[in-house]
């Protein structure tokens, strides 16, 4: 067998080097092939078979493909691979250490929009790597997960919820650490929004917390500042970074303006801004019945702000920032948790750095601000129809997608999709379909997500239960109660259209653990966890390598969450392996992508779980 190999392998040795020998052109030895195929050919044919010969010819490079891969293909397959035993990545360097304070860096917000859209998305259209392993199957994983596939707490992102489920009162906390800007003094304004179309202003209050605040616009309450706080609190406490954003009530005679402070007005002109000014934004709010205003308060993150971050690349000036950011598996799976909370409005405006110090390092952290434009709100009221569904500026969809797909039936989104209940606005579950999800510029972390990256961030999603759902809902601080039971219900509804989903995607099976004694290898079934399938039409099937060495056929069984694995006699390898491959269907489905334990001991140590792959 070993003389064959060697055969093999000196035969496409020396393909390879002819290859190369003629000027790196393999078409070169195609060319060859398909000349002595005509020679072939045009001497069994006579006059009246023209036709055959321009077949021939038309199709000679596919055949001469054909015969160069049936030639090349055993030969690759001949070969004996030695057994090597799994070995788990290298872990990710800690992305929380001291480094000396980076300048600040701004980002034009058009032009990272217009980026994205353009030339973000024509480089990757034309990156044909990308194709070739979307079509085998193989597409590029996320480059930040651990030998368990999951991601290591960081700059980026923290285990919460899905490490020590939150309290009630810890999930309505979430980030704040006070009671929000004291309303008994003065806010003092120190600058005035300038972005954006709702008015906004920069405060503060007597106690000297300061605060970005947001009122709500006239003929629009609790829309916009309802969904904004919901938001934050779900985000956070599915583990990525956010400001502490507070519900306040103010009468507008306790804000004033500082002197000195200035604003562009409509003539696009900076000036000093006057009590008239104030004035005129204030009659643009919604002025409650007891006199009062309702703001969205965003207080101040600390450290120094040093710009916001972009979904793709790194940071030149932070030495920690090692991992291109598309990437990195919590901002590839932060779609999921978008498309649960229809939260579309993601742009350059919306993510924040600052230069924090924190357990005696400096570095940056990384957070999202600005949640007002999600679930089915926005400050102005519910979300127009095509937000979640269509992008917002995107050449294919309104020139060829949209007008073909119109002309044949009205999308979901404009025949289904009803302003749910005024204070929620167009937010529901009948339409939502998890991987059909639009935000409005395209983000290449999000192009590049894989079923393992979704499948990850769908157990954040699926990590909240329906009390804590009901809890988060209640800081809407919603008037009728009848909004909290109906905004709750759909999220409840759209976590699970999520898990079932992404769920089914992959082998949904984690934490293993292996019991030498009782030769069993435990695990827990996600979908089991998650109430959205039985015990009873779950199954498994598995089967058993040893050092790489079959040593157990398929077996199916149901109705247990333990395999019955026996370790293996010692070996003469300085690692024994046991490799179990295993699947689940439910009831009359059919089985998942295989996904692979390795149980290994250096034949000193007893067996255990180092590693997994789906």
């Amino acid at each position: 067998m070993m003389t064959d190999n060697w055969k093999y392998q000196k035969l496409i040795t020396m393909s390879i080097g002819y290859i190369l020998k003629r000027h790196f052109s393999p078409m070169y030895v195609i060319a060859r092939l398909d000349r002595a195929i005509q020679r072939i050919v045009v001497r069994k044919i006579d006059e009246k078979s023209r036709l055959l010969l321009w077949i021939t010819r038309s199709s000679r490079v596919m055949t001469s493909l054909s015969i160069f891969f049936i030639i090349m293909i055993p030969c690759l397959c001949s070969f004996s691979f030695s057994w090597e035993p799994y070995t788990p990545p290298a872990p990710i360097p800690n992305d929380r250490r001291t480094f000396p304070e980076p300048q600040s860096v701004k980002v034009n917000v058009w032009q990272n929009a217009y980026s994205r859209q353009m030339t973000q998305t024509t480089t990757r259209a034309f990156d044909f790597s990308r194709w070739v392993r979307a079509i085998g199957g193989n597409p590029r994983q996320a480059l930040n997960v651990n030998a368990y596939d999951e991601v290591d707490s960081s700059s980026w992102f923290e285990h919460r919820n899905t490490a020590q489920p939150f309290s009630q009162e810890d999930i309505r906390r979430g980030p704040r650490t006070i009671d929000g800007p004291d309303t008994s003094g003065n806010w003092v304004i120190f600058k005035v929004k300038s972005e954006g179309m709702a008015p906004g202003f920069w405060i503060k209050d007597a106690q000297g917390n300061r605060f970005i605040i947001k009122p709500e616009i006239k003929g629009y309450p609790e829309v916009g500042t309802s969904a904004e706080n919901i938001t934050t609190l779900l985000f956070y406490a599915a583990g990525y970074h956010t400001p502490e954003n507070y519900l306040s009530q103010v009468r507008l005679n306790r804000i004033k303006i500082k002197s000195g402070v200035k604003l562009i007005d409509e003539r696009d002109v900076k000036r000093l801004m006057t009590q008239k000014d104030l004035e005129a934004i204030f009659d643009r709010v919604h002025v409650r019945e007891d006199g009062t205003v309702r703001v969205t308060a965003s207080r101040f993150i600390k450290g120094k702000p040093v710009g916001s971050f972009s979904f793709s690349g790194t940071r030149k000036d932070d030495p920690n920032d090692i991992v291109p950011h598309q990437h990195r598996r919590e901002l590839r799976g932060l779609y999921v948790i978008c498309s649960w909370l229809n939260h579309h409005d993601l742009n350059s405006g919306n993510f924040f750095e600052s230069y924090i110090t924190k357990n005696g390092q400096s570095y940056i952290g990384h957070y999202f601000l600005d949640f007002s434009s999600s679930l089915g709100a926005s400050l102005f009221g519910a979300q127009p129809l095509v937000r979640g569904y269509v992008p917002l500026i995107n050449p294919l969809y309104t020139f060829i997608v949209n007008p073909i797909k119109n002309w044949f039936h009205v999308p979901r989104w404009e025949s289904n999709n009803p302003i749910t209940y005024p204070a929620v606005g167009r937010f529901n579950n009948h339409i939502f379909k998890p991987d059909k999800f639009k935000i409005n510029y395209p983000l290449a972390a999000f192009s590049l997500m894989t079923d393992r990256d979704a499948y990850w961030a769908a157990k954040l999603v699926m990590s909240f239960t329906d009390t804590q759902i009901q809890a988060v809902v209640k800081e809407g601080c919603y008037t009728d109660p009848k909004t909290d039971s109906i905004l709750a219900n759909i999220l409840i509804e759209r976590r699970d259209i999520i898990g079932r989903f992404w769920y089914n995607r992959v082998c949904p099976l984690e934490r293993f653990r292996y019991d030498e004694k009782q030769s069993k290898l435990c695990f827990t079934d996600m979908g089991i966890k998650g109430n959205l399938y039985t015990k009873s039409e779950s199954k498994y099937q598995y089967k058993t390598k040893h050092n790489g060495k079959e040593v157990a056929k398929s077996m199916t069984f149901s109705d247990n969450s333990c395999l019955d694995i026996p370790p293996p006699k010692p070996s003469k390898e300085d690692i024994n392996e046991i490799e179990v491959v295993i699947q689940t269907a439910r009831s009359k489905g059919n089985f998942s992508k295989p996904m692979n334990v390795f149980i290994q001991s250096d034949n000193s140590q007893a067996f255990r779980v180092v590693g997994i792959t789906r």
